[in-house]
């Protein structure tokens, strides 16, 4: 029996997508050693809502320190990209995403690609991925 807060919890889910939510294509990927990425057969790409959000912070980076002396130490800026989908979304994709699958937005791009490098499961069936661009090699 399902409790008030899944309810609730659905309901929200329901407004966060109609809200921000966009297409979002999934293609399921195995690694290869020594290959890399390849198709997996035994997952299907599917195409689903989720939300894309694009953050920004600072990371520092320390080098050698000698008493008062800061040589070496700097502040790198990060971008870090993230997609979200409810647990409706992963339902209706069918299987869970996993490190190494690429995901792409339909309705955005649809020929620039991210690859999913990790996967974060909550406790009330969503995930966060965190992604990132996918660089190809010209040919």
């Amino acid at each position: 029996m399902a409790s008030p807060f899944d309810a609730a919890m659905r309901a929200a889910d329901a407004v966060v997508m109609a809200t921000f939510g966009e297409l979002v294509l999934v293609t399921p990927r195995v690694t290869i050693p020594k290959r890399g990425p390849a198709p997996d057969p035994d997952r299907m790409a599917g195409t689903v809502n989720g939300v894309f959000t694009f953050t920004s912070s600072d990371t520092p980076i320390e080098g050698s320190r000698r008493g008062s002396e800061l040589t070496g130490f700097g502040v790198v800026a990060v971008s870090q990209g993230q997609l979200w989908f409810s647990a409706a979304s992963l339902a209706a994709l069918g299987f869970r995403p996993r490190k190494d699958d690429a995901v792409s937005f339909p309705d955005r791009d649809p020929t620039r690609s991210y690859v999913i490098v990790r996967v974060d499961p909550s406790d009330v069936g969503d995930v966060v991925l965190q992604i990132n661009l996918e660089h190809r090699d010209s040919p």
